[in-house]
């Protein structure tokens, strides 16, 4: 029986041999390249920038952000709490970084 388990055992690790294990990548860790549009350009400006253009609109301490479809163009919505305590949706063009709205939500 100890025989036949060494010789299940050597079959698997033979057909197993010419298997090479392939480097894993995190993908939160590893850089990805940007989406890019037909003409070669970036679909989106990176989000700092959107939360910077965000925050210049309507300072405060972001609530919530979502990240839409609207008219064909991504679009980022923000609420944010502004210093006064008021809710403010702010609603930015993620390939411009154009301000689209902002009103109290």
């Amino acid at each position: 029986m100890r025989l036949n388990s060494l010789m299940v055992f050597a079959a698997l690790a033979a057909s197993l041999g010419g298997c090479e294990r392939q480097p894993s990548v995190d993908p939160i860790a590893a850089p990805s390249a940007a989406p890019t549009t037909q003409a070669g350009a970036p679909d989106r400006l990176p989000f700092g920038a959107i939360r910077d253009a965000a925050l210049a609109a309507a300072p405060g301490d972001i609530l919530e952000v979502e990240l839409d479809e609207k008219d064909g163009r991504q679009v980022y919505e923000f609420k944010i709490l502004s210093a006064t305590g008021r809710v403010l949706e702010v609603e930015v063009d993620a390939a411009t970084g154009a301000i689209l709205k902002l009103e109290q939500d």
